[in-house]
């Protein structure tokens, strides 16, 4: 503890007795207690209690508390009356005699020092809760789950919820230590449910907070182990996702209670990009449809909609606005086959035929749905979703396979409302085009083109041009035309036909075609009516350094990925007529 030392904060209170109670419940944690144990009682705070909760453990857990109660005082074993860690901890805090409380589960650790860095900052500060950063471990591996999130890039301390409210994201109970009298005075108490017990009282704490101190200090490792055999894993797979969703959708209406813009906004993205998403993906993934309308999941996940202010604000992916959409219009088949589909394809890193028509049958279905259509833009499922699908990845099927999909989609009229010149990107304006037009070959040829550069990796000058050589592209049916284009104003552009044949392309440029100046080289790739361009760039090689008769010179423009730039340059006077100029003309 750096602003207030050990010693102070104990001197501070002489007249209250226990400084911090930390609740552990455990279940079935042998292998891990001693070294939970062991973590926490490093703590250099004399005037603290352990107070270990035990769910029924049958594995030799409570053989072992037992050692280790008789070996330390601050160390205290209670019995759990019923079962599951809410009941645990629900258990522990009633008998909890600490002016502080930490929460810490059997099988994890506490780094040294954690503690009295929480303490230290509640009482400088006079907050009712103090949290920290965290990291997850495993037999392998550790990492950092909160690097992307900015709340612990700096200490911040005596924040209010809606100065940052990114915190709501944080919502697991053993990272911080809260003031005991905050939790008296709002009577929190963790809901004996299935699964997800701490994200309701946690969200109900940092609402009702008069401040928050936020360390960015490693407090808690948190240990990820595979099977069945932890608190949270305990619950089926059906009733974890009802106690999920429903535990959600409280969290859902005390947001909405709350009435604050930014929190309901970050929250809103927490729901519909990030945990509920998850969890909804995950339990549609392993159940029957027929098992999902049975389990009460699906109701839950309708209020939990219901209830979630902003809802209809652009905060999620678009793939995970689908899924959302078809829950919501309750077509529970097509958001099955939907989101099989699409996590097959991301995980993979491939989308195929079924792939893409089960984006379109998903659109079709949200477009005829005014009510659910009217929750999220238009142009955010149309163009950051499927146009922008397809320029990533229409190449990963047959040309054929793309060109049935955009006849589809233009019968269909789905992009018929979609405006192409409000979209920046002119790649994914092209796709959208195609799609309005049902142009044959377009999409297909736009994805690859993305990913496609002519090279040349040969260059010859001579007085009347420069030959220009490369690689073929592998690229089937395709027609290849080169284009010199003028750098700024002037003369049109030259269309350049170059000899291909299997594995070469070649093209003559002769001088007399371009104009004085510089040129952009680039081809053009074209099926049927479809054209897209592709940049020309140079190989890693050593260009030609021109004669003083050559009358184009060939440069590489390194600012723009080593494109092909063509300069036309003036033709050499001989000596004999520079001569001749020199005795008409006089000296002066």
């Amino acid at each position: 503890m750096s602003a207030i030392s050990v010693r102070q904060v104990e001197r501070r209170r002489p007249e209250i007795g226990l400084l911090l109670s930390v609740v552990v419940p455990t279940h079935n944690v042998e292998p891990w207690i001693d070294e939970l144990l062991a973590s926490i009682l490093r703590c250099t705070f004399t005037s603290m209690e352990v107070i270990v909760v035990d769910d029924h453990s049958s594995d030799g857990t409570d053989e072992r508390l037992a050692d280790l109660a008789a070996s330390d005082p601050r160390v205290h074993i209670v019995r759990a009356h019923g079962r599951g860690g809410a009941g645990a901890r629900n258990t522990g805090l009633a008998v909890a005699r600490g002016e502080y409380v930490a929460f810490a589960d059997g099988d994890d650790i506490v780094p040294a020092g954690a503690y009295e860095r929480l303490v230290g900052s509640l009482e400088k500060t006079g907050s009712d809760i103090a949290f920290g950063d965290w990291l997850k471990f495993s037999s392998i591996k550790t990492w950092q789950p909160s690097k992307n999130w900015r709340v612990f890039d700096e200490e911040r301390p005596g924040v209010a919820l809606t100065e940052v409210p990114a915190l709501i994201r944080g919502r697991a109970v053993w990272n911080k230590v809260f003031r005991r009298s905050f939790l008296q005075e709002i009577g929190l108490r963790f809901p004996e449910v299935a699964r997800s017990n701490d994200i309701f009282p946690m969200t109900r704490s940092y609402l009702t907070a008069r401040t928050i101190d936020v360390l960015p200090d490693c407090v808690y490792l948190y240990r990820d182990r595979p099977g069945t055999g932890s608190m949270t894993a305990r619950a089926g797979a059906d009733a974890a996702a009802v106690s999920y969703f429903t535990q959600e959708s409280a969290c859902a209406e005390l947001i909405s209670a709350y009435d604050d813009a930014g929190v309901a906004k970050t929250y809103s993205s927490l729901v519909f990009d990030a945990d509920a998403w998850l969890h909804l993906s995950r339990f549609l993934r392993a159940t029957p449809a027929e098992r999902v309308r049975s389990s009460g999941a699906l109701s839950a996940v309708e209020r939990l909609i219901a209830a979630t202010p902003h809802w209809s604000l652009p905060v999620a992916t678009p793939h995970k606005q689908v899924l959302w959409c078809l829950v919501a219009a309750g077509e529970l088949e097509a958001a099955v086959r939907f989101n099989e589909l699409e996590e097959r394809a991301r995980e993979r890193d491939v989308y195929d035929d079924e792939s893409f028509n089960a984006w379109v049958d998903s659109l079709e279905i949200i477009l005829a749905r005014p009510d659910v259509l009217e929750k999220v833009p238009r142009a955010r499922l149309l163009v950051e979703g499927l146009a922008t699908l397809l320029l990533h990845h229409a190449h990963d099927v047959d040309r054929r396979v793309i060109d049935a999909l955009t006849d589809r989609v233009a019968r269909a009229g789905l992009f018929s409302q979609i405006d192409p010149g409000e979209i920046k990107r002119g790649p994914v304006r092209q796709i959208v085009l195609a799609l309005r037009a049902g142009t044959t070959g377009a999409a297909w040829l736009i994805s690859t083109s993305i990913r496609t550069r002519l090279v040349a990796e040969e260059v010859v000058l001579d007085r009347g041009g420069a030959l220009l050589s490369g690689p073929s592209l592998s690229v089937e049916g395709v027609r290849l035309t080169l284009i010199a284009r003028p750098q700024g104003a002037g003369p049109g552009s030259v269309r350049l036909l170059p000899q291909t044949s299997t594995d070469r392309w070649a093209v003559r440029v002769p001088a007399g075609s371009l104009a004085l100046g510089r040129w952009d080289l680039v081809g053009e790739l074209a099926i049927g009516d479809a054209t897209v361009e592709v940049p020309v760039v140079t190989a890693r090689m050593q260009l030609p350094v021109p004669e003083r008769t050559d009358r184009i010179r060939v440069l590489s423009d390194r600012a723009r990925s080593w494109r092909v730039v063509l300069e036309r340059r003036r033709a050499a006077t001989s000596r004999a007529a520079l001569t001749v100029v020199r005795r008409v003309v006089p000296r002066r």
